[in-house]
């Protein structure tokens, strides 16, 4: 028989060995993805998609155990995050912000490249996609201005404002708690959805791969009108302009309107505008392809999205083309 004798330096040895093996199997991507737990995580900045190299980031995480101390990595590489000891909240929650680096797993970034990202705790931990571009020269672009917010009817914001710069990808409208986007940088516009009698107050600000520009219009508030609908024009007038065309003038009486309706007794035309005349004030159309010195009569409503009013006036508004 053969004895193998294992002295107390070699037991050591053996000991630091298993230890290493076991901590590096926790560490590596595979025990990470394996290992969840049911934590959640999500990566900020959302916009823009990516975050450029240098940059700063913040990776937020929900679930967690109380107490644990939280690894920031992308891919196989550690990243440094500020707090230095990252620690779970009593609720499972953590947060940490970072340095987007240059380098991941060896590699520098020299083009968009997408890893996973990884909040790993002990024994929860979760990933999430996120993309790094390339650190590159440019500014933000310039603040937008004249914003502006009106109500269109009673379910409805409409959010314009002017663009000041060429450089914009998009733009972002925030009521101080929900955020939308604009992803086209031609669209100076927004159609925010809304409650009958409901008050909001926005700002809009640009941005592209460089950052953000300056929030603009903060704050611009509105109210949308009660729900139901509108009041009947009033003082419809029916005029020649020409041999072809009769002018329609009305008083709007509504508040809450999104269109108006004007019929001749056998079709209609519509008059349908984000801006719509304000209460109490006049307003005209042309009903043009008509005939040289022919009589004409007419109607209006105000049309909204639960239904028109009735038509005014009730004996018609008639008139001759010229000619």
């Amino acid at each position: 028989m053969v004895k193998h004798i294992i002295s107390s330096k070699q037991r050591l040895i053996v000991a630091v060995s298993f230890i290493l093996t076991g901590l590096l199997a926790w560490l590596g991507p595979a025990g990470q993805a394996s290992a969840a737990t049911g934590a959640a995580v999500t990566s900020v900045p959302t916009y823009p998609t990516c975050a450029q190299v240098g940059s700063t980031a913040t990776i937020n995480g929900s679930g967690y155990g109380a107490g644990q101390t939280i690894q920031v990595w992308i891919g196989q590489t550690q990243i440094s995050a500020t707090p230095s000891t990252v620690t779970v909240q009593s609720n499972g929650t953590w947060s940490a912000s970072f340095t987007v680096p240059g380098t991941i797993d060896g590699q520098q970034i020299t083009a968009q490249t997408t890893y996973p990202l990884y909040g790993i705790g002990s024994p929860d931990r979760a990933s999430t996609s996120f993309c790094i571009v390339p650190k590159t020269t440019g500014s933000p672009p310039a603040a937008p201005s004249n914003v502006k917010n009106v109500p269109y009817g009673a379910q409805d914001f409409y959010i314009t404002w002017t663009s000041n710069s060429t450089n914009q990808t998009g733009f972002q409208i925030w009521n101080g708690v929900t955020t939308q986007t604009v992803s086209n940088p031609s669209q100076y516009y927004y159609l925010w959805a809304a409650q009958p009698s409901q008050y909001m107050c926005i700002a809009v600000r640009a941005f592209n791969s460089y950052g953000y520009s300056a929030w603009a219009g903060e704050w611009t508030c509105t109210t949308t009108p009660p729900s139901g609908q509108p009041a009947a024009p009033t003082n419809v007038v029916a005029t020649g302009y020409s041999t072809t065309a009769i002018k329609i003038s009305l008083v709007n009486q509504a508040n809450n309107e999104t269109a108006f309706i004007f019929y001749n007794g056998v079709s209609y035309a519509y008059y349908n505008s984000y801006n719509e005349p304000s209460k109490g004030s006049s307003f005209a159309i042309l009903w043009t392809g008509l005939q040289p010195h022919t009589w004409y009569c007419f109607k209006a409503a105000a049309y909204n999205q639960y239904g028109a009013s009735s038509y005014a006036p009730s004996n018609w508004a008639c008139a001759w083309t010229l000619g």
